[in-house]
């Protein structure tokens, strides 16, 4: 992730982990949230430093909601896409969640008002508000996408690896590469204080 993301890897782990932890993941799910993130960043506008805003505020939210890290990742995905920044499609889109639990329909019954709806910028406002409203319209003119990006997110295994190979196919790709393997080691030797790593790296 770190190589298919341009970012140093300490960055990349850090994120990778909280979404993790934001989504109550355990560590052998690492490899498919990475394959995810690197997913939505060819697929999508998303890249690093809004994939980590735009999890911010709603990806806790969406596991208490039964959301799955795939389906959450579409939806940011879609609003990013329509210029709506990280910030404000996290903070909007936890909102539409609480409404919706706390109202007791579904998302898709949501939307399904808004769109047949004669002036659906008023029923999203009513439903979600004058800030969460428009995300709401977009999100509900946008459901067959949200759905696509969904489906490819769920069967993403494999995409950081490839995005990574790609990426590093050149000198830089191996400048990088050796980069981040340093910056592991270093890792490894912190949290390892009687592996002996610490030692050799003093010694060298």
């Amino acid at each position: 992730m770190s190589i298919a993301a341009g970012e140093d890897l300490p960055q990349a782990a850090d994120i990778a982990s909280g979404v993790m932890n934001a989504f109550g993941m355990e560590a052998e799910e690492m490899g498919r949230i990475s394959d995810v993130m690197a997913a939505s960043f060819t697929q999508t506008a998303l890249d690093l430093n809004k994939f980590q805003y735009g999890m911010s505020k709603v990806a806790p939210v969406a596991k208490q909601v039964g959301m799955s890290i795939e389906r959450t990742t579409g939806f940011l995905g879609t609003l990013i896409d329509a210029n709506v920044d990280a910030s404000t499609a996290s903070a909007q889109l936890r909102n539409i969640l609480i409404t919706v639990k706390k109202e007791g329909i579904s998302l898709s019954q949501a939307f399904d008002r808004i769109k047949n709806a004669q002036e659906p910028v008023t029923v999203a406002t009513e439903l979600f508000g004058k800030r969460a409203g428009p995300i709401a319209s977009i999100l509900a003119n946008n459901t067959e996408k949200v759905d696509q990006l969904t489906k490819s997110f769920n069967n993403a295994e494999g995409a950081a690896k490839g995005m990574a190979n790609t990426m590093q196919d050149n000198l830089q790709g191996d400048l990088d590469a050796a980069r981040s393997a340093i910056e592991g080691l270093f890792i490894a030797a912190g949290d390892s204080q009687n592996s002996g790593l610490r030692g050799a790296v003093q010694g060298i």
